[in-house]
C-alpha cells in the first residue's frame, strides 16, 4: 500500500489535473482521424497493458473479486462520460466541453445527499443555480442560447463524471486505489474497443503526429492522470479533491485559446467565472462560506487602513 501525506497527495492531484487537462486539446486533434470509440479504446486498453506490466505484483497482490467489480463499475461509468465527451469535442469548441463536463463538481453533493437522503442545503442549491445560469452564458451565440448536440453531449459527461466521482470516493475506502485504477482502465479499454467494433472497424493512426497525441494521451493523461487521481483522493478531503480539480477547465481554455486560438468572448468568460464560483461554492463547507463575509471584511479594512 502506497502512503503519501496530505500535502503530497494536493500536489500530486494538482500535476493529475493539469496533465488531464491537455487530454481535451490531444482529442481534438485526433478526432479528425479517427472516431472516438476507436480512439478511447486505443488510449485506454495501451495504458492497461502498460500499467498492468509494471504495477503486476502489486495487481495481483491485491486481487479480489470485488475489486474487478468495482473496477469494472468505474471503468464503465467513466467511459460512457469519455464518449460523451469525444462527441462533444467533435461538435463545439474545447473551452465549451471543459466547463460543461466539470459542472460534474456540482452534481456530486446532490449524488452525496441523495444517496444519505437528505434535501439540498440552501448553498448547494446556489451553487447550482450559479453554475445553471453560468452554463447558458457559455451556450450563448449572437446574444441567444445555442443548445447543439456539443452541448447535450458535453452536460451527458458531467453527468456520468459526477457518478464516476462519486463512486470512487466511495470505493477507494476500502480498496488500494492504484489497482482499483489499472482495472478501472482495463474495463474502459474493453468496452471502447467493443463499442469501436460494433460501429465498424478499428484501425491503426499511420500519421506521425496523431501517433504522437495518442501516446500522449495513453501515458500522460491516463497512465498518470486517471490512474493517480484515486491515490491523491485517498490522502484528502472530498473538498479539497474538488477545489483541485475546478483548475481542470481553466487549464483546458487556456490551451485551446494557445494551441486553437479558440475565443470564449465576454459571454464565455463570464459563464466560465459563474461555472467556476458555483463549484467552489458547492465544494466549500459550511464552516467556510460562513468565513467569507469576515474574509472580505477584512480585506476592505486592509485596503482602506
Amino acid at each position: 500500500m502506497l502512503f503519501i501525506s496530505a500535502s503530497a497527495a494536493k500536489w500530486l492531484l494538482a500535476s493529475v489535473i493539469v496533465a488531464r487537462s491537455s487530454s481535451f486539446l490531444f482529442s481534438k486533434f485526433i478526432l479528425v482521424s479517427m472516431n472516438p470509440f476507436e480512439l478511447l479504446g486505443l488510449r485506454f486498453f495501451l495504458a492497461f497493458a502498460f500499467l498492468l506490466l509494471v504495477y503486476r505484483k502489486r495487481v495481483m497482490r491485491t486481487f479480489s473479486w470485488d475489486m474487478v467489480r468495482k473496477g469494472a463499475i468505474l471503468g464503465i461509468t467513466l467511459a460512457l462520460g469519455m464518449a460523451a465527451e469525444m462527441l462533444s469535442l467533435k461538435e463545439t469548441d474545447v473551452y465549451l466541453t471543459a466547463f460543461l463536463e466539470n459542472m460534474a463538481l456540482a452534481i456530486v453533493p446532490l449524488l452525496t445527499m441523495a444517496a444519505l437522503r437528505k434535501l439540498p442545503s440552501g448553498k448547494i442549491i446556489a451553487s447550482v443555480f450559479i453554475i445553471s445560469v453560468g452554463a447558458g452564458f457559455l451556450t450563448l451565440k449572437g446574444g441567444r442560447p445555442d443548445i447543439t448536440p456539443g452541448v447535450i453531449y458535453g452536460l451527458l459527461a458531467a453527468l456520468s463524471y459526477a457518478f464516476f466521482i462519486f463512486l470512487t470516493a466511495k470505493y477507494v475506502k476500502t480498496l488500494d486505489p492504484l489497482s482499483v485504477g489499472i482495472w478501472q482502465m482495463g474495463f474502459m479499454g474493453l468496452f471502447c474497443a467493443v463499442s469501436a467494433v460494433s460501429v465498424g472497424t478499428i484501425t491503426v493512426p499511420e500519421e506521425g503526429s496523431t501517433i504522437l497525441y495518442l501516446l500522449a494521451l495513453v501515458f500522460l493523461c491516463s497512465c498518470f492522470g486517471f490512474t493517480f487521481q484515486p491515490v491523491a483522493q485517498k490522502y484528502m478531503s472530498a473538498e479539497d479533491a474538488g477545489l483541485f480539480c475546478a483548475l481542470d477547465p481553466l487549464f483546458a481554455t487556456l490551451w485551446s485559446m494557445i494551441f486553437l486560438a479558440e475565443d470564449p468572448g465576454m459571454t464565455g468568460f463570464i459563464g466560465a467565472f459563474l461555472v467556476i464560483a458555483g463549484i467552489l461554492l458547492a465544494e466549500m463547507s459550511a464552516e467556510s462560506v460562513k468565513k467569507v463575509p469576515g474574509k472580505l471584511l477584512l480585506l476592505a479594512r486592509g485596503k482602506n487602513g
